[in-house]
């Protein structure tokens, strides 16, 4: 290993030692073996990662108006204080997907009828949205305790309706 270093973690050829007439036996393999664990030398001579992308939803391609094709997703709770009470409020969280604007909604609680009021607000001051996504809360995994009893209660058919009755598509 002195030896490796000295000629600064070169290959086997300079690293291999033949000293006055003396021959060491095994020396390649040995060499070879020793050069392989060497933690400098993985890292300079180690293989380049390689980016794996999905492949883009059709949505993300087309030149529509912004919020035409969306995604969803609700976050929270914050505690704000109401008069002398704290109480917790919680957001949705529209993303256009094809310019990746953001548009932010606050709701009572993770109820369906405050989604859709939500909902409301938001089309009414961005306009009808063709296709809507969500990832169906599983994000919320770090808070997966309090939320799944909230989230259970949201009724995905009811939003259903109400999205089909303007134009839209929800796609969970």
């Amino acid at each position: 290993m002195w030896c490796h270093i000295e000629v600064s973690h070169g290959g086997r050829g300079l690293t291999l030692i033949r000293h006055e007439g003396f021959w060491i036996i095994n020396g390649n393999s040995v060499t070879r073996n020793l050069i392989s664990k060497c933690v400098v030398c993985r890292k300079f001579h180690g293989r380049l990662g390689q980016q794996k992308m999905a492949s883009i939803p059709s949505e993300r391609t087309e030149v529509v108006p912004p919020f035409t094709y969306c995604g969803v997703d609700m976050f929270g709770p914050f505690n704000v204080k109401q008069k002398r009470s704290v109480v917790k409020r919680y957001c949705a969280l529209f993303t256009c997907l094809n310019s990746r604007a953001v548009h932010i909604e606050v709701c009572n609680d993770l109820s369906t009828d405050s989604f859709i009021l939500a909902l409301r607000r938001f089309m009414g001051r961005r306009g009808n949205v063709r296709i809507m996504r969500s990832d169906n809360g599983t994000n919320f995994v770090g808070a997966k305790n309090e939320l799944d009893k909230s989230f259970k209660e949201l009724d995905h058919e009811k939003v259903k309706r109400f999205l089909q009755s303007k134009g839209s598509e929800w796609i969970i």
